[in-house]
């Protein structure tokens, strides 16, 4: 015998810190209630979003019956309200029996890699917050199989906490007592993750600040970053190293390199 299963998805929203932002759904659940027999099983389904994160675009539930069923279900989200969506998930086809469940999530963000200048005029807590409110790269999955006797004729819940490894980092450049002999790019950046150089240079100056962001699939927990800053007083190279940051699982770092002439500053945004 079959159930028909009722999901209910729920999702933390994004908290906030002086130096990091968790994107946050380390403790989010899956809770699952049986719900009628079994009706037809419909392997892909669009449901409205509810209160779901943006960037998560499918959500996929998987049953494995321990006799060797699978019931794999995936959800389309769409906005609310839209016609023919259910308001629920609902999960077809799932073994009466005990049951292996497992949850992951897909996203149609763009994964980004980029540096951009910006005028000095721009306030930093401007530039800051315009980068952080761009939806960030990230994929969810449970965090260890949950195992669960599903009965008939009961209503039961399933919970399945969830996960991300992807983290986010925004950092901002800018100059102060710069005496270079133009307002042209004198100060230049590179990036290094795990030591090897990564991903374009970006450059500051008198007139303009830098900014670099990174969120793709690889801006995940334990990578480490630092950057190189090359800074050309007036003929004269001065390098530093910034210090390595190591990335952090649902998180967001956002910093500020301040060059001066013969020295930098970092500052939490």
């Amino acid at each position: 015998m079959k159930k028909i299963l009722l999901i209910t998805v729920f999702l933390t929203a994004l908290s906030s810190c002086s130096i990091e932002d968790d994107i946050n759904i380390e403790t989010t659940l899956v809770s699952i209630s049986t719900e009628n027999e079994f009706t037809p099983s419909t392997t892909g389904k669009n449901v409205q979003r509810g209160s779901l994160f943006a960037w998560i675009s499918e959500m996929q539930i998987v049953a494995a019956h321990s006799g060797g069923y699978i019931s794999t279900t995936d959800f389309t989200l769409v906005a609310n309200g839209t016609t023919g969506a259910d308001t629920k998930f609902f999960m077809d086809a799932v073994m009466i029996g005990n049951n292996s469940f497992t949850a992951s999530s897909k996203t149609t963000e763009t994964e980004r890699l980029e540096t951009a200048q910006v005028p000095i005029s721009e306030s930093f807590t401007t530039t800051i917050a315009n980068l952080k409110a761009r939806n960030p790269y990230a994929l969810y999955t449970s965090t260890n199989p949950v195992n669960y006797t599903i009965l008939p004729g009961t209503v039961q819940n399933v919970s399945i906490p969830m996960r991300t490894y992807n983290s986010r980092f925004i950092a901002l450049f800018t100059t102060e007592d710069i005496v270079g002999s133009n307002s042209g790019n004198i100060v230049t950046i590179t990036t290094y993750v795990n030591g090897v150089l990564y991903g374009p240079s970006a450059s500051c100056s008198k007139s303009k600040n830098a900014t670099f962001y990174w969120s793709n699939k690889n801006s995940i927990a334990g990578k480490s970053i630092y950057f190189k800053i090359v800074n050309n007083d007036r003929g004269t190279l001065n390098t530093y190293y910034t210090n390595s940051i190591v990335l952090k699982a649902s998180n967001t770092v956002k910093i500020r390199y301040t060059i001066k002439d013969t020295s930098f500053s970092t500052t939490p945004m």
